[in-house]
């Protein structure tokens, strides 16, 4: 297809695959159109390989396209059986499994996917649930996860609206309306159930839920033509065009980035999958095995957040085969200059980056990753067919005009990939009337259209007559030796001004003080923001979500009465 020989270096080269018109690049409609033509294309080449345990010995569980292909139409025919009916939302909370690839998929037939984490309180997963409607959930059960199953036995007191629970693991139990997910799928034909004709390319297909690290998550939907347009460009940057592509998958599924711009999309191409293991990177075993898995299994990508990658690099080789790696990519933080580097120098890969949130999927992306070049640490450039912007508002939160180069904004986005949210009144607080979408995130831009990311907008505070970017104290804090994890807030304290608060933790073993930690700051930053006195609290860990990120919110609830004597 067209898509398989694009490349991108550099705006202009946007510009010119703009010259074609999207429609004319992609004649799938639907995901379902994505899966089914795979099949026909490339029946018999391995689409999904799941290792069990996170470890090259494993014995793979492989699907062929064809036998992927099946699974889903058997997957859609199960959920028709079980009731469920055009439009409906089908709600599951499963880890990288098989059965979480064709859920996902089989979903979008008949109605709309709603993946939800499997790390959420059932308060949160409640509200969910609530949010989007569901009357079915899918998960595994009391025995592979205990600790979930006590959960969703909570859910199920707190929204009743849940009339149907299918298990991967317990029996049937239809007086408390439990059903087995393989007793149900065993009794499905091969022939389909459903009607494809009556998905619309325009429908929405997909719920995601967003990280909530300012506040409780909110249900983010997409469409079929957006995804596909996410796959056909993360295809071009991932550079899953090429012969023998073979994906290294260990971000979760209840993530946009997994079953869009990792599956979804090598599956556009005629891609393998390799899912690592259950649990993804959070798996230890893969941490240690990855190396022996990429020789295993002649990966040749990957997608990392930077922790990942710096994880990765204090396991030795061993001997281990790396030659096939050919893409890495660090999703929406750059990575280091020291570990770009030190990955380079041992895989021969540099590490490009891309920004992305569940509202976008993908904004941008760093063609061009190198120290050396300008551009290294920048977010990248827009993608085809997409456009990004910073702005400048005025007092009444309006957009006053467009930033010049280099200069900080707002940043704000347009494209087929991007529809809101599930409630309309968030919408009409984050869609300017110009139709441009308010991504919450500060940035500049330069002549090139490459784009650095500043922090979310609501970390950019004001403090002593000037503006701080508590996103570039984390970042400073975390390449400090002793410090595994830092998360700063703003507080009001006694006189309503606004004050720091930064969190610490530190590495086992190592100790600092609070006077440590803010000379340390201040070495860096004060000829930018005069002398910072910040409250340094050290704790032994931080509220994170699934991937990884500060729930601020609960830091800010914890703090809501500002409490001098807590100071370290």
């Amino acid at each position: 297809m067209l898509s398989n020989t694009l490349q991108i270096n550099h705006i202009g080269d946007v510009e010119e695959i703009e010259k074609i018109p999207l429609d004319a690049r992609i004649k799938e409609q639907t995901t379902y159109d994505i899966i089914e033509a795979a099949a026909k294309k490339w029946a018999d080449k391995n689409a999904l390989t799941f290792l069990p345990y996170g470890s090259p010995l494993d014995e793979p569980v492989t699907f062929t396209y064809q036998q992927l292909f099946g699974s889903v139409k058997k997957t859609a025919n199960l959920l028709v059986a079980s009731g469920v009916k055009t439009g409906d939302v089908i709600s599951y909370i499963l880890s990288n499994i098989p059965e979480n690839y064709f859920l996902f998929l089989a979903s979008q037939i008949i109605g709309i996917a709603n993946p939800i984490s499997f790390r959420l309180p059932p308060e949160q997963i409640a509200e969910l649930l609530r949010k989007a409607g569901s009357e079915i959930l899918i998960t595994t059960g009391s025995k592979t996860n205990p600790q979930l199953w006590e959960n969703i036995l909570t859910v199920r007191t707190l929204y009743p609206g849940i009339k149907k629970i299918i298990l991967l693991e317990d029996a049937t139990d239809p007086t408390q309306n439990i059903y087995n997910f393989y007793e149900l799928l065993s009794a499905q034909s091969s022939s389909s159930l459903f009607q494809k004709e009556k998905i619309k390319s325009k429908d929405i297909c997909s719920y995601f839920h967003t990280s909530g690290t300012m506040g409780p998550p909110k249900l983010v939907q997409h469409t079929h033509q957006g995804l596909i347009y996410i796959a056909w460009a993360a295809g071009i940057f991932a550079q899953y065009g090429r012969e023998n592509s073979i994906l290294l998958s260990g971000l979760p599924m209840f993530h946009v980035a997994a079953p869009i711009v990792e599956a979804l999309a090598a599956f556009f191409y005629g891609g393998s999958v390799i899912v690592m293991s259950p649990l993804g990177w959070s798996d230890p075993l893969v941490i240690s095995h990855f190396w022996k898995i990429v020789e295993k299994y002649h990966g040749t990508s990957m997608i990392a957040v930077p922790p990942i990658y710096k994880a990765l690099l204090k396991i030795p080789l061993n001997g281990a085969d790396i030659s096939s790696l050919s893409s890495a990519i660090s999703g929406n933080v750059a990575i280091s200059e020291e570990d770009f580097s030190q990955f380079k120098t041992i895989t021969g890969v540099s590490i490009a980056t891309l920004w992305g949130q569940t509202e976008a999927i993908v904004g941008c992306f760093n063609f061009s990753s190198s120290p050396e070049s300008k551009n290294f640490g920048s977010a990248g450039i827009r993608l085809p067919y997409e456009k990004v912007k910073t702005v400048v508002l005025d007092k009444n939160g309006n957009i006053l005009r467009d930033c010049l180069p280099m200069e900080s904004g707002l940043l704000c986005i347009k494209g087929p990939n991007i529809i809101g949210y599930t409630l309309p009144e968030l919408n009409k607080t984050t869609f300017f009337p110009s139709g441009w979408f308010n991504t919450g995130d500060w940035a500049y831009q330069n002549s090139e259209g490459y784009i650095w990311i500043l922090g979310r907008q609501a970390d950019f505070i004001p403090y002593k007559g000037k503006y701080i970017s508590l996103l570039e104290i984390e970042t400073l804090l975390h390449q400090h030796p002793k410090i595994t994890k830092a998360a700063a807030i703003s507080l009001l304290d006694e006189d309503l001004d606004k004050t720091l608060r930064v969190y610490v933790v530190l590495h086992e073993g190592t100790h600092m003080t609070a006077d440590e930690v803010n000379q340390y700051i201040n070495n860096s930053l004060r000829l930018k923001y005069g002398i910072l006195n910040i409250d340094i609290e050290f704790c032994d860990q931080l509220p994170l979500n699934g991937m990884g990120k500060v729930l601020k919110y609960l830091l800010k609830r914890k703090e809501s009465k500002w409490d001098k004597s807590r100071v370290a």
